[in-house]
């Protein structure tokens, strides 16, 4: 990858242990700014197809569709199964247009930057994928030539694997990624994997400590929110989006005393805290939120 502040879901996965679910609460809290579905497959574009590509269109007389636009997620829910399918199309476009051989040095690419295995599928799974392609190209004599694009038929090149893998895929940004991980969410860090070692996380973590505040101030950490999580919605609401989303009681109370107004620490107490306590354990709560959720900096991600 080129820029090393990026790397991918399945490195990140592999080195705090994350199953499915705690992976996609990650991406729902990076979103948007901090999340790149597209940036591996652009690269993979711009190294080995975008050229190819451009000479079958002169070639053929056509238009090779734009490589697919970001745009960032509205909603709560990263759409993880949206974007996989945007790329998987865009991939049996390229393979329409692009030479079998270029076409795996982009796959093989992809693989590399993401599992740092271009080995990562099995034989098997490899030949699903390419198989069929590289029999509609042995069917043009010199498809160099022809005045047509490839004719391909994507269910027979297994379009299931390449949405199987491709959440591992996606980039997000890597000291994000450790804070939200790390420092927000108090994950063990397991393993070293490439781009995040042991040394990293300790710097991150103790950035977030020590970041320099104006004296007076307490140090605050910044946390990326999407604004479409709190906006228009009622309290009730709000703790229950946001816990679905994977955020703390602390984050919530600062986007419920700060974003939504909430004046009394016992109603945000009430609110976050178990269920038939007394007012007074509820005014404790409350208090230690307001205090927790002062040292947060929330970035509108919308």
């Amino acid at each position: 990858m080129t820029e090393p502040q990026k790397i991918s879901l399945y490195r990140v996965k592999q080195a705090y242990d994350l199953n499915e679910l705690e992976a996609q609460a990650l991406l729902n809290a990076l979103s948007p700014h901090g999340v790149f579905p597209c940036a591996i497959w652009r690269e993979a574009y711009s190294l080995f197809w975008e050229e190819p590509a451009a000479e079958c269109a002169v070639q053929c007389g056509t238009e090779n569709p734009p490589f697919p636009e970001y745009v960032p997620a509205s909603t709560a829910i990263f759409p993880v199964d949206n974007y996989a399918t945007l790329m998987t199309d865009f991939f049996f476009e390229m393979a329409r247009r692009v030479p079998v051989k270029e076409l795996e040095k982009g796959f093989d690419y992809i693989l590399e930057a993401s599992y740092d295995n271009k080995s990562y599928l099995s034989d098997a799974e490899r030949e699903y994928i390419f198989y069929s392609l590289i029999q509609a190209e042995r069917r043009i004599v010199d498809y160099r030539r022809t005045k047509r694009v490839k004719d391909i038929s994507i269910q027979l090149s297994a379009p299931n694997i390449l949405l199987r893998i491709y959440p591992d895929t996606i980039a997000v940004n890597t000291e994000a990624a450790i804070r939200y991980l790390s420092v927000h969410k108090n994950f063990p860090f397991g393993r070293e994997v490439k781009g995040i070692t042991r040394r990293l996380v300790e710097a991150v973590i103790k950035a977030a400590e020590t970041s320099e505040v104006v004296a007076g101030q307490s140090p605050q950490e910044s946390i990326p929110v999407s604004s479409s999580l709190w906006k228009g919605k009622s309290p009730e609401a709000i703790r229950t989006v946001m816990r679905e989303s994977g955020f703390g009681n602390d984050v919530i109370a600062h986007v419920l005393f700060f974003k939504r107004g909430i004046k009394k620490q016992r109603d945000v107490g009430r609110l976050l805290g178990a269920d038939h306590l007394s007012d007074s354990a509820y005014d404790k709560i409350g208090k230690e939120l307001f205090e927790k959720s002062r040292r947060i900096s929330i970035v509108d991600m919308d």
